[in-house]
């Protein structure tokens, strides 16, 4: 197996025994590595709020069949479980260095 770093993202590739390469998984240092690098934008109390409405989203679509409630729950879980949000970083919005 190769590991190669691109900017701050590893890429791993394997060869399948016909010398064609494949990707491969990620290892737990790389990917610690990988979530170490994003800056941080989520703040504690926004973190918690995060996990509680993924909740109760991804709840939501289950009992109700509407799969955009789960897609939704995973986005917010994502963004609370690594503590970066993206739209916070497009709308220069950073609660972690607020304390909240």
């Amino acid at each position: 197996m190769r590991c190669f770093k691109s900017g701050n993202a590893w890429l791993t590739a394997r060869s399948n025994g016909s010398g064609v390469l494949g990707t491969g998984h990620f290892s737990q240092d790389q990917e610690n590595e990988m979530f170490q690098n994003l800056p941080k934008n989520v703040g504690p109390m926004d973190r918690n709020i995060r996990l509680a409405a993924a909740g109760v989203l991804i709840l939501a679509g289950l009992m109700t069949g509407a799969i955009i409630l789960d897609i939704l729950g995973l986005i917010v879980l994502a963004t609370g479980a690594i503590g970066f949000c993206p739209a916070y970083t497009l709308l220069k919005i950073d609660t972690l260095n607020k304390g909240n």
